[in-house]
């Protein structure tokens, strides 16, 4: 498939945009804008949101402001939808669309240069399916290099082709159409995050290989402190229940395995970030922070399983 080929459809969930300033959205689709006319891409854009938790005149009001930016063979859309959340909004966004090969984008993330000819190119390798971006955090504040080095992403960046991967990330990823349409995200209720991980281990147990391409950069902000790892311990204990596992003591085991995890990574890799030794012990302390608050919420869920599950309205 050459970049001039099929059409493509850039789905865009508009949840994250009630966690994060709503100028990061704006700037990830100038980013997008800018790449699909360098590439002289035909493609649509659709911007899908929960119109009860969004106010519709605030996304429409950022479609207007991008018109003088939009390239004349793309188009930019606004879904509203009732009631939907991150992984329903991103089905929705796919029923909605056209195009043939489907690339979904969170509206918090920030490309780098060159992100969507990787992606896109990846596909003219016909055994590519679905190929995913490579996330890192953005390590501009001593927060986010805490994160950078402690959280789930890699901080190191790596080289080379698309290649088939074990990661679970769906904060930018591209499938074929008829791929996805046998494969979409599952939308259950009972999970926030850990989603991912499932749908990523049902996909290889089809036989379908995920791709990671490494030249396919995006930033991702630092995580909300409490929300994060309050949903991280609930998503833990919910699949660990699910899979029969009944033992508490995991999550002891857990936390002490972070904890260590975390503080090797921050000493061994602060200078990558511009970490000083006395930020390094800083970053240390924040991320230690955050997987004990995580291993609090793990003690919660198992004590009461619908808590954080009604505290945040999963």
């Amino acid at each position: 498939m050459s970049l001039l080929g099929p059409r493509l459809s850039v789905i865009v969930e508009w949840d994250n945009a009630r966690y994060y300033e709503i100028q990061r959205a704006t700037l990830m689709l100038r980013r997008l804008l800018a790449q699909l006319g360098e590439l002289g891409l035909p493609a649509e854009i659709l911007l899908v949101f929960d119109a009860r938790a969004i106010d519709e005149a605030r996304v429409r009001a950022v479609v207007a402001d991008l018109a003088g930016r939009t390239p004349v063979d793309v188009e930019i859309a606004a879904i509203p939808t009732q009631g939907l959340r991150y992984y329903q909004l991103k089905n929705e966004g796919a029923r909605k669309s056209r195009g043939d090969i489907l690339l979904f984008v969170d509206s918090d993330v920030i490309p780098d240069d060159g992100w969507l000819a990787a992606l896109i190119g990846a596909f003219d390798d016909r055994a590519v399916q679905i190929v995913m971006a490579d996330p890192y955090v953005d390590a501009d504040t001593l927060y986010g290099k805490a994160f950078a080095l402690a959280w789930y992403f890699p901080s190191r960046r790596t080289e080379g082709p698309p290649a088939p991967t074990t990661r679970s990330f769906v904060n930018s990823i591209a499938f074929r159409r008829e791929t996805f349409r046998r494969h979409p995200f599952p939308e259950d209720r009972g999970l926030y995050i850990a989603q991912c991980i499932d749908f990523t281990q049902t996909l290889r147990g089809s036989g379908i290989d995920v791709y990671v391409h490494p030249r396919a950069r995006i930033r991702h902000p630092p995580p909300t402190f409490f929300r994060s790892a309050v949903i991280n311990g609930h998503d833990i204990v919910v699949r660990q229940r699910r899979a029969g596992d009944a033992r508490a003591r995991a999550s002891y085991w857990r936390l002490r395995g972070n904890l260590a995890t975390a503080a090797a990574r921050v000493r061994t890799e602060h200078r990558t970030v511009g970490l000083s030794p006395r930020g390094a012990c800083v970053a240390i302390a924040i991320a230690s922070a955050y997987y004990v608050v995580s291993f609090l919420a793990e003690m919660l869920t198992w004590i009461s399983p619908r808590l954080v599950h009604r505290l945040y309205a999963l």
